[in-house]
């Protein structure tokens, strides 16, 4: 019986298909999950999201939260220990814990911006006046306008704008089609009955 003997480059050829189908399959095993584990890691990443939100929660909710956890452990201890059987029902277990995040993440939500709205209230009254300390002058007025001068050397450096966002760690100013943030290192607080205030790292003390 005669053979065909492979001529060299048909060898080669042949040989190069296999090195790298070797190294695709080499590749999508070690970077890429398998469904098993996307699955897995989709019941850690609902169980982050219930401490997530079980922080902001009311008392109420959040004792709410520790029992549904609680039973959500259970049903995972008694799953399978492997198999399609385990995949399948701990599918079935991130469902219900997706519809369960879903039924109180908007009221927890709504509830902790509500929370924020009212303390940015009480916070915003505090930025008002004029603020002086090392080579700078600022100047927010309760209408929202900021006139805000440092002298830098021979040349003073100035922003004047409208507030347009603010909150405890900085506020941002409009100039024509840009916007200059600050940031509140600390402040504003009363000390020694004088208020002060640190922005970008300067203590400025209200006049």
């Amino acid at each position: 019986m005669n053979r065909a003997v492979p001529r060299g480059g048909e060898w080669s050829s042949g040989c190069a298909r296999v090195v790298l189908l070797a190294w695709v399959s080499g590749v999508a095993a070690c970077c890429f999950p398998s469904s098993d584990e996307m699955v897995a890691s989709k019941y850690t990443e609902h169980q982050t999201t219930l401490d997530s939100l079980s922080r902001s929660a009311d008392e109420a909710t959040r004792a709410q939260i520790a029992t549904k956890k609680a039973e959500f452990a259970r049903e995972h201890g008694a799953l399978p220990a492997s198999g399609e059987a385990r995949t399948t029902q701990l599918q079935a277990l991130n469902a219900r814990m997706y519809q369960y995040i879903q039924s109180i993440e908007g009221p927890i939500r709504a509830r902790e911006q509500a929370a924020t709205q009212a303390d940015l209230a009480t916070f915003r009254p505090l930025l008002n006046g004029t603020w002086v300390g090392g080579g700078i002058t600022l100047t927010i007025d309760p209408g929202g306008s900021v006139a805000y001068r440092k002298q830098e050397g021979a040349t003073n450096r100035t922003v004047n704008g409208p507030l347009s966002r603010f909150d405890r760690r900085g506020f941002d100013v409009n100039i024509i089609v840009s916007t200059v943030n600050f940031r509140i290192d600390r402040g504003p607080e009363q000390v020694g009955g004088v208020w002060k205030m640190t922005v970008d790292g300067v203590e400025l003390t209200r006049q």
